[in-house]
This record gives C-alpha cells, structure tokens and sequence, in this order.
C-alpha cells in the first residue's frame, strides 16, 4: 500500500525503532533469566557454523572460517549454509553439513555450534550444550526464544554485519590479527573463467569495467510484477557505459543473473563502440566469476547491493556499491582498504526500508544515484 514518502519516512523510522527494541528486549531477557549463559568454554574439536542467510552473506562467514581453518589447525570447522552456497563449494569443501526440509542435520555431534544465522534449521535438535549466537533479525524471530538456548551472545550494536560476525566468533574466543575477508584459491574455479577471457579474446592486461546489472531480490520483485527496491534505472547504465567507453583502452562487462538478459542487450545495444562491450550474464558460476574479475591486473566492480559485491570484495576486487533501501553503515561494501571499496547512497524520503520490492512503486534512493557520479568515482578509483 503507498503512503507517500513523508508517511513511509515516518513508518520506516518507528518499524526500525521497534526492531532494536525488541532485540535489545530479547537480549536483556537472555541476559537475565537464561541459565545457558554460566557455561564454561569447552575444549573444541569439532565446530559447526551455521548461517543460511543470502548467498553474498554466506561467502562472508565462510571467508571467516577460512581464517580460522588457517589459526585453529587443530579443530574441525564444519559449516551449515544455504543451498545455493552449498551447491556452490562442496566440490572442495568436504567439511558441509546438510540438512532436510524441517531443518533437521545430517550430523550432529558437535562441542559448540555458532549461529550466525539459523534460519531453515532447528538449532533445538543439536547435540551440543555450547551454543555461540547473533541477535535474532526480524520480528517473528524474537518470540521463537531460541536466544535461551545459547551460552554466548553479542550485544545488538550499530555496526557493519561483517563486523558483527567477527564478534560473534570473538565470543567463542578466537582471535583475528585482522578483519580482512578474503577467499581462497581453488583451481577448479580458475579453468573456466581462463577459458572465457580467452573465447572473448580478453587479456589480464586489458583495463576492465565490470558492470553487475541484478539481484535475487531484483528477480523476485520483478516476477511479482513490484518495483524492485535496488534496481538501478537502465538508463543510468546505458549512460555510465558509454561515458567509461570514452577511455579507448577500458572494456566493459555485464553481468548478472540470466533473467537480466534483455536488459544486458538493451545496454550493448546502445553502446557507442560495441566492440568493446561484453556480456558474460549465465556463464559462470558465483565463484568462477569471482576468478574471472580477479584474473585482470586492472578491474573495477560497479554494482548494486547484492551477492556480487561481497564476491568481488572477497577477492580483493575494487567496487562501488550502489546502495539504496539498505543502511550504508550496516551493509555497505567491506574492504579495510578503505581506496578498494566505495559505496554510493543518495537517500531519498523513505531510504532504509529494507524491502527487496519498493512500497512507494518508485525507488527514488537508487534513482538519486547519477550516471555521472557513478562515473567521477570510477575514474579516482582507476587513477589510484
């Protein structure tokens, strides 16, 4: 239902008032009344991490562990994720963990399990009487009394997610020289996208612009027939397209999900050197895509707020993030090399709703975002 921005400003604000009230309420409940707090640390062999949440989030938590694999030789570190995650690293990871449609586990021996995000999993039903959690998300959440079951939890702060997974780990009591998120090298991913660089006749020398045109959530608003809240108008691309085409050595690359497919046409057709203008949109994996940008000596990502972002950040990728229904100060691009990632946010009247579909029918915060801004940023950060 549309209320007008000065309505939805207002609704915005109470609705965020409400949701940290009830974290902070849930919170000092736990606090207070639950008797799992008073467990001692336990030595560790075996350490399940769970986090199902979206695909971008789930590559966050699994760099995390990588970090730990690396410190911690002497524990195995096991990991629940979403299915889409899942599909996407068990050809090199032997250490997932799956589980059925009522969120039963298929093994459930563990000495603590940390819950990042336990959505699609019953958490009860683990055998573990050591329980590391983040604050719940969301409304419902809170009044499943989950919390109780947990030895361990970080107090609901206003700091980036990334950060806040770091603690969450924190409290289990390992250490991190750094807060660096960086994927590791698997060849397997490395032979597909050599062989696209070299069918597009692509060197590692060639001076890139990668181009990320979609979301999941984009998809799905769009097959509701909604407004998607972080799309980017297609006219503000065909125009960041041609104004990078002015420098005669960049290349541009689109990219996307296969359901962006006549929007990336729509692009190359309107570009003013076409020879130069890729779209790669159902050619690679997540992760081989990630290999792909990595393999150029200069390439810089320009995106909305998606998976694709944490993807390029996690292989060390220079990014500009458009972000718009989103906190910046939550879900902003994480590198700490501060030149390597720049995030975008105009707001408009009714900015961080946090809805995947706009309820105004007109996502004025992405809209605020110009071409020629997009671009005046990509030119500092390419000179750098």
């Amino acid at each position: 239902m549309k209320l007008g921005f000065f309505l939805r400003r207002k609704e915005i604000y109470i609705e965020n008032f409400i949701r940290y009230s009830l974290l902070l309420i849930d919170y000092l409940l736990w606090l207070f009344l639950s008797p799992s707090k008073f467990s001692g640390l336990p030595k560790l062999k075996r350490v399940l991490v769970i986090d199902t949440g979206g695909l971008g989030d789930c590559l966050n938590t699994y760099c995390i562990i990588q970090k730990l694999r690396q410190d911690y030789k002497k524990i195995s570190f096991y990991y629940a994720t979403n299915k889409k995650f899942q599909e996407a690293i068990k050809h090199f990871d032997d250490k997932l963990v799956d589980y059925d449609d009522k969120g039963n586990l298929s093994q459930n021996d563990f000495d603590m399990v940390i819950s990042v995000v336990h959505k699609r999993i019953n958490i009860r039903r683990i055998k573990t009487k050591f329980i590391i959690g983040m604050e719940t998300e969301g409304f419902s959440s809170v009044f499943k009394f989950d919390s109780f079951l947990m030895a361990r939890r970080i107090f609901p702060k206003y700091q980036h997610k990334i950060i806040e997974r770091f603690k969450i780990f924190e409290k289990a009591g390992f250490k991190f020289r750094d807060y660096n998120l960086i994927f590791p090298e698997i060849k397997e991913n490395k032979l597909p996208a050599i062989k696209l660089a070299k069918s597009l006749s692509l060197s590692q020398d060639d001076k890139i612009a990668f181009v990320n045109i979609s979301s999941g959530t984009s998809t799905k608003a769009k097959k509701e027939n909604k407004v998607p809240s972080h799309d980017w108008p297609i006219e503000y691309y065909k125009e960041l397209v041609n104004r990078l085409l002015e420098d005669k050595k960049i290349k541009v690359i689109i990219t996307g999900m296969k359901d962006e497919e006549k929007e990336s046409s729509a692009i190359l057709s309107s570009a003013k050197d076409r020879k130069r203008v890729f779209s790669i949109i159902g050619k690679l994996s997540f992760l081989e895509l990630g290999e792909f940008m990595k393999s150029f000596k200069s390439a810089i990502l320009v995106s909305i707020d998606t998976g694709t972002i944490h993807l390029a950040t996690s292989f060390n990728i220079p990014v500009i993030d458009l972000i718009g229904p989103y906190d910046p100060k939550l879900y902003c691009a994480w590198n700490p090399s501060s030149n390597k990632a720049i995030s975008l946010f105009n707001p408009g009247d009714c900015s961080k709703c946090r809805k995947y579909a706009c309820p105004e029918g007109n996502n004025i915060c992405m809209r605020n975002i110009s071409a020629e801004e997009v671009y005046e940023i990509y030119k500092e950060m390419a000179d750098d």
